[in-house]
This record gives C-alpha cells, structure tokens and sequence, in this order.
C-alpha cells in the first residue's frame, strides 16, 4: 500500500515562494504534518536558504540544486517518518535504498553544478582543496610541534560545504583553530597577538572582503555573549550602521578591541618581541633573572597589549595598580627597570624611533606610609638563632644549615652549593658567589670543625649538604628554604625575619665586637664601601678574618662545640 509524502516533501524545492512556504510550516506547523516532524522541516528550510545564499542557477531543477545540502540534513529525519508515510508498507525496503538513493541523487546534482566551474577555481585557496566535490580545509603542520598532529605533515578537515564562499569562511576558522594548537604545543597558548597576526596576514594575502567576514565571525564567536548569531538579531547593528566589526570591538570588550586592531594591521602587537629580548638576556643574566623579565612583561603586556598603548599615561595607571593589588614600591622599581631594557631592544629593532622618549622613564612610584616605617629584613638574635637551630633538630638537613650561616654568615645557596672538595684544612673556599665579592676563603669556627667532618665523610653526591633537590635553575636551597620559612613562621617570625637574617645577626655580631668594616665584609662576601680597601686593597689576612669568625657566639646547643 503505496502513501502520499508529507506536503512540505511534495513540493518543487527550487523557486522563491517554495522556499517562504517552507519556512512559514516550519516556523508555524502545517495540516497534516505532525509536530514531531517540524525538525525536518526546518532542516529543509535552512538547506533552501543555502541554496538561496549560494547563488545557484534557478534554471536549475529544485531538487538537484538542494541534494547536495539537503543530504545529511534530511536522510536521518526522513527514516524516521511514521510508516504511514512511507512509500511502501515494507519499511526495512525504504531503510536499506532510501538513503543510497538520496546519496546518489546529491552526487548528480554536485556534478551538475561543478560541470562548468574552471579549475583554476577549484583548486583555489592554499587552505581550500576539493575532494569528491566537497571543499577541505588542508593545513601544512610545522615540523617542529608534529608530534602534537599524531606526526602529520599536512592535516585535512571537511568543511561540509560543496559552495567555495561558504567552505572559504569556515576553512578560515578551521586553520585559526589549527593555528591555536600550534602555538599550544609551542608553549604560547592563549596568545591573541600571534593568532591576530596570523590572521593580519591572511586578510594581506587573499580577499579583503571576505577575510574580514571570516574574521568577523570568528572574533564575535570568542568575544561576544551569544556569538556570531547575535548579529542576525533585528536591531543589534543598528548602532553601528551594520558594521560587524565595530560592533564587535563594542560588545566584545578589550580583549576583542585588540585582536580587531592588530588583525586589521592598526596596531603593532608587543608579544612577538618578547621572546628575542629575553634570548638575548640570557646571554646577559642568570637564567632565573631572564625567567622573572620575561614573566613581568607578559603581565605587563595582558594591561598594555600594543605599542600605541605604551605611553606614559598608560605606565602610570599600570604603575597604580600594581600599588593598589599590594605590591611593594622596590618590586614595581624592579619591573620598571626591566621594562626599560625593552624599550631599549624595540628601539635597537627599529620597533621605535631612538628620538622617542621611554614611557618608563621619569615615573614615579609612591611610597606608603607603612612600607617606608617597615624597611628592609630584620636580623635575629644570637639566642633567636638558637631557638630556630634547636626546632630544627629532627630536620637534620636544615639543622646542619642552619648552623653553618650561624659561623660564616654565608648565604643560603653559597652553602648549599659548597662541595665537599671545598672544604680546606681550616677554611671554605667559596668560588661560585652571587658576586665577585663573594668569592672568598672563610674560617671554619671551631664550634663547626665536627659538624663539617661529619658532612664531607657521609657525603654521596659531591656537596657538603648532601641529598639536596634541585629546581629548574640548578639552585639547590630552594626546598630547604621553604622548610626554613615553614620553621620560622611556626615560631611567631612574621615577613621580615628569613634566612638571610641569620646573616645579618652574624654582621651585627662583628659590629658590637669591633670587628674591622673591611674584614667583616671579607669574612661574609661584601663589595667594600670605601674605594681605598674597596679597590687598590689585596684584602685582609686569614688570621684577621679567623680572628673576626671567633669572635661569634651562640647560646645553648648551637654554641657548644660539635
């Protein structure tokens, strides 16, 4: 028993007043159609729209026309028809060649369509290939982040579009999604300035007007509440006389703004710099310094993204807000000062004219009342030094520490890193200071001669405190500094007691005995104020200095003899 198709099914799907006929029972229902059924309708709506949009020949008949978008949307929806619907009673007849028959009734009409295209026009676009007449983004990976494609060279996705406009707007937003993984797998995820750039150049080398389009959408997709869809709201360009893009910069806040400028080559992104001046400050510093230049100008560059923003205006809002989230006043000086290094590697790069002035200059940072009365570190006592040494007795690695700055006033990671080999008959010998200054031959006390027999013998690893981690940096005193800070706190110490004022009481200690300026800042690694001992002064002997070492003391377990 043979039954008619729904009515939406039996109409031609080719001409205009179809079409709105289509799409008002879609919308609003028709007789006879159940509501269960709408999706289908709608779904046939939207693939006559496409074909409406797309600029088809209307000469064309319907169906062949539609098949190709009409395909995917409608052989799901149709299968699930009510057998009253069917062609034939045999509903597994309809299930096994329905779908085969839709299939080959879109290939015809894609042939049909593409029958007199050139191929010049086919093979189009470095991002676009066509494959059995449907467009694929293609996308040549880098070698270096392969391993993040599975080892691919070249990556496909389907666009699922059969027309070149509409499979080159969504191919755009393919490869930028691709690009975004590139820069994930090369460690810059998130960075809008590399993906606006990318996107700069693409807008330079291909069409203008449908670049911008592309970038419209992918931009209102990120940014916006609601995304590109909104737009098809009545009204909502209204504002800006229907431009996308200046209603996107609106709506989408700083974030899109900056995007916008920079793929639309308005502004010159600061991000891409970063990367070479910190090469170059590697060659210069300490790893860990370049490591705290780079991560201060990327949160520099998250407030002023662009070089038009770099002004002094804008350092100075940044300045205060960095007082108004807490930071110290020599921490904000400490950036600045990196931050002029910048400056000066964009003029070197031609980035910036070497007659501009430097944003960063000149500006100033205020002191508060209550950072002004705190000041620097504070020094422990002699009997503070004993409290922590004697907490500290079932950390032994800690204790041992501990009790060596308490006899040489030596930094934290001086003692960490001394080797065993160090050790001399009666001295340290320190070679790899934080200054040249700090390369120096210390005393040992006596109360450490059993203390530092004991490390050297049960040394295994070459250092005197052996058994240390290490971080990325190669600094040793990173975990038991923690343990340290853990320690002090636990007994009242509060932000200005650390380690380093165990250093500071072993100065204090040489002021109130007497101790030579000169010998004491040979004995704990300092630069010497005066430029008499400070530059044509051989130094001060060993017994001066071994006379100075003695001359500390602690009370209870720390000053006894180990």
């Amino acid at each position: 028993m043979h039954r008619s198709w729904p009515p939406a099914f039996s109409r031609p799907l080719g001409d205009e007043t179809s079409r709105r006929r289509v799409a008002s029972e879609a919308s609003h229902g028709s007789a006879g159609v159940p509501p269960a059924h709408a999706s289908a309708l709608r779904a046939k709506a939207k693939a006559n729209a496409f074909a409406g949009d797309a600029g088809e020949t209307p000469a064309l008949p319907g169906m062949i026309v539609l098949a190709p978008r009409l395909l995917f949307l409608v052989s799901a929806e149709v299968r699930s028809c009510p057998r009253r619907w069917r062609p034939r009673e045999d509903g597994a007849w309809f299930d096994r060649r329905m779908p085969i028959i839709l299939e080959l009734w879109g290939l015809i009409g894609l042939r049909v369509l593409h029958i007199r295209t050139p191929q010049s026009e086919i093979q189009m676009a470095t991002h676009l290939r066509l494959q059995r007449n449907v467009w694929f983004a293609r996308f040549r990976v880098p070698a270096d982040v392969q391993d993040a494609f599975e080892g691919k060279t070249e990556v496909y996705r389907t666009t699922g579009a059969s027309d070149k406009a509409l499979a080159k707007l969504r191919a755009a937003k393919i490869v930028a999604d691709l690009k975004a993984k590139v820069m994930e797998a090369r460690g810059r995820a998130g960075s809008i300035e590399a993906e606006a750039l990318w996107w700069r150049e693409q807008i330079r080398q291909d069409d203008v007007g449908v670049m911008h389009d592309a970038l419209a959408r992918h931009v209102a997709d990120r940014y916006v509440r609601g995304g590109h869809q909104r737009f098809n709201r009545v009204g909502v360009l209204a504002p800006y006389d229907g431009n996308e893009l200046a209603a996107i910069v609106d709506l989408g806040g700083p974030k899109a703004a900056t995007f916008v400028a920079i793929a639309t080559g308005k502004a010159s992104p600061l991000a891409p710099f970063i990367a070479a001046h910190i090469a170059k400050r590697r060659d210069a510093v300490e790893e860990k310094t370049a490591d705290m230049e780079k991560s201060d100008l990327e949160k520099l560059i998250d407030v002023l993204p662009t070089l038009d923003k770099l002004t002094r205006s804008g350092v100075a809002d940044w300045v205060q807000g960095q007082i108004d989230a807490g930071l110290k006043p020599d921490a904000i000086k400490r950036k600045l000062s990196g931050f002029r290094r910048f400056w000066e590697f964009l003029q070197g790069r031609g980035e910036v004219s070497k007659d501009a002035s430097s944003p960063f200059e000149k500006v100033k940072v205020p002191e508060r009342a209550k950072d002004a009365a705190r000041g620097s570190y504070l020094s422990f006592s002699p009997a503070e030094v004993a409290r922590l040494y004697g907490a500290a007795k079932k950390d032994r690695q800690l204790a041992d520490l501990i009790m060596l700055a308490s006899y040489t006033g030596a930094r934290i990671e001086e003692l960490c890193a001394l080797s065993a080999s160090a050790v001399l008959q009666n001295t340290f010998r320190i070679t790899d200071a934080k200054t040249e200054a700090g390369n120096r031959e210390v005393p040992i006390h006596d109360n450490l001669k059993g203390l530092v027999k004991r490390l050297v013998k049960e040394s295994k690893d070459g250092f005197l405190l052996s058994g240390l981690t290490v971080n990325k940096y190669g600094d040793r005193s990173n975990a038991v500094g923690k343990r340290f800070g853990y320690l002090k706190k636990a007994y009242g110490f509060g932000e200005r007691h650390v380690f380093h004022s165990i250093r500071k009481c072993v100065v204090t200690q040489f002021d109130r005995a007497d101790v030579l300026e000169n010998v004491a800042a040979d004995v704990v690694g300092h630069d010497k104020p005066r430029i008499t001992y400070g530059l044509y002064s051989g130094g001060s002997s060993l017994a001066q200095r071994r006379a100075a070492v003695a001359a500390l003391s602690y009370p209870g377990a720390l000053g006894k003899v180990s």
